[in-house]
C-alpha cells in the first residue's frame, strides 16, 4: 500500500509522517548536542497497555539505553548518547507499538536539566511507530566577550592630543596677539597684567577641553557598550578636571582680589 503524507501539529513544532497499514513512520525535529559527555536525548512513552520498544537503526557512534518500569510495563524511558565526534550528523530510529493509544515525548537535556521543549508525539492503539531521531553534534562556542578596561592613569588618547595640542597654542596665540594691542591702548602696563592675561586665556581654553573631554569620555562609554572599543580613558579626563579645576580657582582669587582690573578697564 502506497504511503499517505500529511502533517501532524505538535507544539511550536510541524512533524512529517508517513502513514502504511499499521504502521506510522515520523521524523522529528533535529536535536543539536554540544558535549556528548554531558548532553543527551531523552524518550519518555507512557500509556495504558504494555508498550514495547527497540532500537530499529542506529548510526554506529550512538548509543542507546532502555528503561522500563519493574512493576509498571505502560511507562518508561530511553537515553541517546554519542559515543564519539567522527560524524556531524546522525540518525536514530526507535521502533515502539502499543495495543493501546499512549504518548511519547522526546527532549535533549544536559546533566538532566532539560535544555528545550520537548517533541510529543500522540500514538493510537495497535499501530507499531517508527520515530527517526536526527542528532546534530556541534562544537559548543564559547561567547566572545568584549573586556572593558578603565584607564585611571592619562594615557593620551588622540582626542586629548588633538585638544592639548591645538586649543591650548591657539589661545596662547590669540594671548600674546591680544597682549600687543592691548599694551598700545593702556596707559598703564605691568608684567602682571601679562600674567593675568595669559591666566584668562588659559581658562578659557581648559574650558573648552574640559566640554570636549566630556564629550569624548561620554562618547567612549556608549562605543564599549556597543562594542566598538574596549577602553574608558577616565583618566585623561580626570587629568583635564584637575587642571582646569587649579586654573578656574587660581582665576577666581584674580577676578576677587581685582587681578584683571587693568585688562577690563575702558579707556
Amino acid at each position: 500500500m502506497n504511503g499517505i503524507k500529511y502533517t501532524i501539529l505538535i507544539p511550536l513544532l510541524l512533524i512529517p509522517v508517513v502513514v502504511t497499514a499499521n504502521q506510522i513512520s515520523i521524523k522529528i525535529q533535529s536535536f543539536t548536542i554540544y558535549d556528548i559527555s554531558r548532553d543527551y536525548i531523552n524518550l519518555e512513552y507512557k500509556g495504558s497497555s504494555e508498550i514495547n520498544i527497540v532500537v530499529v537503526r542506529s548510526d554506529p557512534n550512538i548509543n542507546v539505553e532502555i528503561f522500563k518500569q519493574i512493576n509498571d510495563v505502560t511507562s518508561g524511558y530511553a537515553k541517546i548518547y554519542l559515543t564519539n565526534t567522527s560524524r556531524q550528523s546522525l540518525t536514530c530510529i526507535i521502533g515502539m507499538f502499543s495495543y493501546e493509544p499512549f504518548s511519547v515525548s522526546i527532549l535533549a537535556r544536559t546533566t538532566g536539566v532539560a535544555v528545550q521543549q520537548p517533541q510529543i508525539i500522540s500514538v493510537p492503539g495497535n499501530v507499531s511507530v517508527q520515530i527517526e531521531i536526527p542528532i546534530i553534534y556541534g562544537r559548543y562556542q564559547q561567547p566572545v566577550e568584549m573586556k572593558s578596561e578603565t584607564n585611571y592613569s592619562p594615557n593620551f588618547p588622540l582626542w586629548a592630543i588633538i585638544s592639548y595640542g591645538i586649543i591650548i597654542p591657539m589661545f596662547l596665540a590669540t594671548a600674546h596677539l591680544d597682549k600687543g594691542s592691548l599694551k598700545l591702548l593702556k596707559k598703564r602696563w605691568s608684567q602682571l597684567d601679562t600674567f593675568a592675561l595669559i591666566l584668562r586665556y588659559l581658562f578659557y581654553a581648559f574650558l573648552v577641553i574640559f566640554f570636549i573631554s566630556t564629550i569624548a569620555i561620554i562618547a567612549e562609554f556608549i562605543m564599549i557598550r556597543i562594542g566598538m572599543i574596549s577602553t574608558l580613558h577616565i583618566g585623561d579626563w580626570l587629568l583635564t578636571c584637575t587642571i582646569f579645576s587649579a586654573i578656574a580657582l587660581v582665576y577666581g582669587i584674580g577676578k576677587w582680589r581685582g587681578l584683571f582690573e587693568n585688562l577690563d578697564e575702558e579707556e
